[in-house]
């Protein structure tokens, strides 16, 4: 019998450490902004909307994003809290009584300080009173995994933070989570090996950088072990401030990425290169970490493979443009954050715009795209792992005569009806009970759909930020980045299995067609079966 997690203290806290694990899949993971932040995403854009760089089309949006937030946010406050902050976003650009006056958004500013304190805290206490509900559970999961993100914990340090503390009850695990929010940042010295280093950094670092010899001594007086793999031209010693080890790594790893940046166009003919491992040395562990940041998920398009594209047999203008979206989004690994949010948002451009359009159309196509993808993609996850299982519904899923969509179509069926099925992970049983909530009221794949377009909206907003407002620092940069990546991916993916179908082979724009068409009839007695709007 599947093993389903049956209350809110079994599923938070399994899908906590499911949305910050760095091997979670698209459809599994956090896409959306912590509250708090998107609150001040908003004093963000109301500001640039003041200044002329953004438009009130923007405005509203993230207005009514975050107000739809508030609203079913209780760690924000009180009703009455809550009730003040949706009045605000409800006026949001109106020039009279909105954020365009400054003693609104100051408002505002004081309001979001004052739901910042307690945060977690406030859940605990809603968990305490029996107020969360099991439907309330993967709200709960998102926002608490948010808001810690959001604050500046790394990735890895919530997960190990979370493994430790799995013993707790949600309330106090809530109130633990409550109190590291509280302590403040601080300075950390992480050292970085490089394979290559001009002698022009190592002569500016000055005793920030040590030999290759000068390092392995460096580390061997203190019983530490050397840097994995070949010594390499040296190291650089690195100060940043930041929450924990982890997220001192992630710090680090941007350094690095700037200073390459910086020697590409600084200096003729010479490369930085990091070794791929970094150390924090003030850290009680003392233990090399991998250098590229978790913040981040892997971007990877499957398609690719499966489908011939490595080395495509033709150069059509179909397969041009998916080369374009796939170098552009290659950006991810080998650049800033500022240069991969400007690339990959022209990959989605690239696809799913027209010459005349409003960005914010390319967004929306592409999340519609991602989200009639959702249940399809979920739902083939839990196929590949249930055939490995034993019962009837496994020995379905194994049965190679019938073709993958056949067997798939059974497994839909299977978990609509809430007939039994294997015993599966607390992991799995959340995804099932995700896809019966999506069964038995189809808004809720609205509601993803909504989460989507957010993300690829904020994406193309942090673009503008950056060609049209001049800012750099926007306080959304690195949710981006670390959430939407992969949800690009997932919409080339489908892009990919579409535009390669050769019984029914559709262009981007098309595909974006139909999702849009199926989404739309959710709910209505012509509409198609949930995981297969693509088809």
């Amino acid at each position: 019998m599947s093993t389903q997690p049956s209350s809110v203290a079994d599923l938070v806290p399994t899908r906590l450490r499911e949305l910050v694990g760095a091997k979670t899949p698209w459809h599994r993971s956090l896409w959306q902004a912590g509250t708090i932040l998107a609150l001040r995403e908003v004093l963000e854009y109301a500001d640039g909307f003041r200044s002329g760089a953004m438009n009130v089309e923007g405005l509203t949006f993230v207005c009514a994003s975050a107000r739809e937030q508030v609203e079913r946010d209780v760690g924000i406050g009180s009703q009455a809290t809550r009730d003040a902050m949706t009045t605000i976003l409800a006026t949001g650009p109106d020039k009279q009584r909105g954020l365009y006056q400054d003693h609104v958004a100051d408002s505002l500013l004081q309001l979001i300080r004052r739901a910042e304190r307690g945060y977690l805290r406030r859940w605990a206490r809603a968990v305490r009173q029996g107020d969360v509900q099991l439907e309330d559970a993967e709200l709960l999961a998102r926002l608490v995994a948010a808001h810690l993100l959001d604050a500046g914990f790394a990735a890895d340090h919530v997960y190990g933070w979370l493994d430790a503390k799995a013993d707790k009850p949600l309330a106090d695990l809530l109130e633990l989570a409550d109190e590291m929010c509280t302590e403040d940042a601080r300075p950390f010295q992480v050292l970085v090996p490089f394979q290559s280093l001009p002698g022009e950094v190592a002569d500016a670092a000055g005793d920030r950088f040590r030999t290759a010899e000068a390092t392995e001594d460096f580390l061997a007086a203190r019983g530490l072990e050397k840097p994995p793999g070949r010594r390499g031209a040296g190291s650089l010693v690195f100060d940043v401030v930041a929450r924990e080890p982890w997220s001192a790594v992630a710090a680090a790893d941007i350094d690095v990425r700037r200073l390459a940046a910086r020697a590409v166009v600084g200096l003729t003919s010479k490369t930085v290169s990091a070794a791929g491992w970094a150390m924090v040395l003030d850290s009680v562990h003392g233990k090399w970490r991998p250098l590229k940041s978790r913040q981040q998920k892997d971007v990877l398009v499957t398609g690719i493979a499966r489908h011939g594209l490595l080395i495509p047999k033709t150069r059509g203008s179909s397969a041009r443009d998916l080369d374009d979206a796939f170098e552009l989004l290659a950006a991810v690994d080998t650049s800033t954050s500022w240069a991969s949010v400007a690339a990959i948002w022209a990959a989605v451009e690239g696809l799913l715009g027209r010459a005349a359009d409003k960005g914010t159309l390319a967004a929306d196509r592409m999340a519609a795209v991602v989200a009639a993808g959702y249940v399809r993609a979920e739902l083939t996850d839990l196929a590949t792992r249930m055939a490995k299982l034993e019962g009837p519904v496994s020995e379905d899923l194994r049965d190679d005569s019938q073709p993958f969509g056949v067997r798939l179509d059974h497994l839909f069926v299977a978990i609509s009806s809430k007939q039994p099925l294997p015993s599966l992970t607390a992991e799995d049983g959340a995804a099932v009970l995700r896809l019966q909530s999506i069964v038995d009221d189809p808004e809720v794949l609205r509601r993803v759909e909504s989460y989507l377009k957010a993300s690829f909206r904020r994406l193309y907003q942090q673009r503008n930020l950056l060609l049209h407002g001049g800012r750099f620092d926007s306080v959304v940069l690195p949710m981006t980045m670390r959430s939407v990546p992969i949800l690009v991916a997932a919409g080339l993916d489908r892009v990919v299995y579409a535009v390669s179908d050769v019984r029914d082979g559709v262009t981007p724009l098309g595909l974006a067609a139909r999702a849009q068409n199926e989404l739309a009839m959710l709910g209505s007695d012509g509409a198609r079966q949930l995981h297969r709007l693509l088809d």
